[in-house]
């Protein structure tokens, strides 16, 4: 009851969660957080509470510490902030600058994730390099060490050059293994070209085939058609799709089935739902594939690659 305010960098659970009962306790106390986070945090309490917007450059002053607001939208939060502290020459960083396991995350979090938000990024670790602390203390993972902020210069300065370089195929196994017969053509082709490919069933292993699908640059998805629906295994891979950060990700559709398909389209249509990028009309065969239809998918698949390095 006796703190003056609380500061909120950002309001994922993690961080905010205790906001209800904070402001409850202490309802007179300052709650200081971006625009964006004074949003959901009067959504966590489900009352007012005593806000002040942080606005960027604004600076707190603590009786013998100054903290100034840095606005860093989309790191990895739409609404976080960084905390610079003057008298120290200290930045309270978040979720960047971390070292230890964090940086390696790190580059698979800038080059795969935060493709959306390079902008933002870029801006961000210019600011920190204009300020350039002598400390940096992240919200989670090691101390950084010296350099950190040339490394983390070098991930946002990533640009992808070439054609897209992986793949996931991922598909649903039958008894009669039609389906994933066309699954490894696809990735035969694939492989041909040049593409690092993972080809996942999904009855067999499924948090693998998730976070298969979700670190790869294309996607191939295969089911067969069970009681005019799709098999359940393969609509729990696609439901758990990155839609964030695998937004317009380029993706096909193959099976075979025994009546009408209907697999194929449900699939398709669910995917482009998602907003992911689906490639023509899906690929479909009757019961086994013959050679003269393994030879029009291996021709459908190498359309998918053409486009899809074209337009990634």
């Amino acid at each position: 009851k006796d703190i003056d305010c609380f500061i909120f960098t950002h309001t994922d659970s993690a961080r905010a969660g205790a906001a209800d009962t904070l402001t409850h306790l202490n309802p007179n106390a300052e709650v200081i957080a971006s625009v964006a986070g004074l949003r959901n945090i009067k959504e966590i309490t489900n009352r007012p509470v005593n806000e002040r917007p942080a606005k960027d450059s604004m600076v707190i002053e603590l009786g013998g510490l100054s903290l100034e607001i840095l606005i860093t939208p989309n790191l990895s939060w739409p609404d976080t902030m960084m905390l610079y502290i003057r008298e120290s020459n200290t930045l309270l960083s978040g979720t960047m600058f971390a070292d230890g396991e964090t940086v390696s995350r790190a580059e698979e979090y800038y080059l795969k994730e935060l493709d959306l938000f390079r902008d933002f990024a870029k801006t961000a670790v210019e600011r920190v390099r204009a300020i350039n602390p002598d400390a940096i203390y992240p919200s989670e993972g090691g101390v950084p060490y010296k350099g950190i902020i040339e490394q983390y210069e070098e991930l946002v300065s990533y640009e992808r050059k070439g054609p897209v370089r992986t793949a996931a195929v991922i598909y649903a196994g039958t008894e009669t293994g039609n389906t994933a017969e066309l699954a490894h053509c696809v990735r035969e082709v694939m492989e041909e070209s040049g593409i690092r490919v993972k080809a996942i069933s999904c009855s067999e292993n499924l948090k693998q085939a998730v976070n298969v699908m979700n670190s790869a640059d294309m996607l191939c998805f295969a089911s067969p058609t069970i009681h005019r629906n799709a098999v359940p295994e393969l609509m729990d891979v696609i439901t758990r799709i990155d839609r964030v950060n695998k937004l317009r990700t380029p993706c096909m559709v193959i099976g075979s089935y025994g009546w009408g398909g209907e697999a194929l389209g449900f699939v398709s249509s669910y995917l482009k739902l998602m907003k992911l990028r689906v490639f023509d009309k899906p690929f479909g065969v009757i019961m086994k594939p013959s050679e003269k239809e393994l030879n029009e998918l291996r021709e459908f698949t190498n359309r998918f690659i053409k486009e899809s390095e074209e337009t990634i």
